[in-house]
């Protein structure tokens, strides 16, 4: 993928029109996590070939077609956009400045708590999850006509695509867990 152009299978348009993200923000303040959020999340989801093939079609073409582009318009967006606005939360708090790291305020609105920051950043990671799904269900259901993503390559470089999108931070200990001091009953 090295030397491939900047490909974003969302335009800010639509991430305006499809998430919480308010009008009055400059693209610039959003776009740059985008191309981080796409390469993170749907390079994980597609797998390195797939990814690959969609964005050299772009790049080729301007667009994609057949089942690439209903893979992309119906799948694909929905959950980029969830996923970058996931990733834009704490970037979009805290910005860099020549004074150094600042905090945005406003004598008309209140910061967000940690609790309020961590559940609006729970729930926009459920809706990222359940579209991310629908891709991987998608893309099993219609797997003879993705060939890249059946084969995603062999090269050490190379993302295989992930089989689920839900994540789970649930620790639930088990017999074999490892004791440490911190376990033990203070005497």
């Amino acid at each position: 993928m090295a030397g491939q152009t900047n490909v974003i299978f969302v335009d800010f348009e639509y991430l305006q029109k499809n998430s919480p993200i308010y009008a009055n923000l400059d693209s610039s303040d959003i776009l740059w996590i985008a191309q981080v959020s796409q390469d993170m999340r749907m390079e994980r989801l597609l797998g390195t070939s797939l990814y690959s093939r969609l964005k050299t079609d772009i790049i080729n073409s301007g667009t994609t077609t057949g089942l690439y582009k209903t893979l992309i318009d119906d799948y694909i967006s929905p959950s980029l956009v969830y996923f970058i606005v996931l990733d834009a939360v704490d970037f979009n708090a805290i910005k860099f400045t020549n004074k150094g790291l600042l905090r945005k305020s406003s004598e008309n609105s209140e910061v967000a708590t940690p609790e309020e920051l961590q559940a609006y950043k729970n729930k926009l990671e459920s809706f990222a999850e359940y579209y991310s799904q629908r891709i991987v269900d998608f893309l099993c259901a219609n797997i003879t006509s993705f060939p890249e993503y059946s084969n995603p390559g062999s090269s050490a470089d190379t993302i295989h695509p992930s089989q689920k999108a839900y994540t789970s931070t649930i620790f639930i200990p088990g017999k074999n867990r490892r004791r440490t001091n911190f376990d033990l009953p203070k005497n």
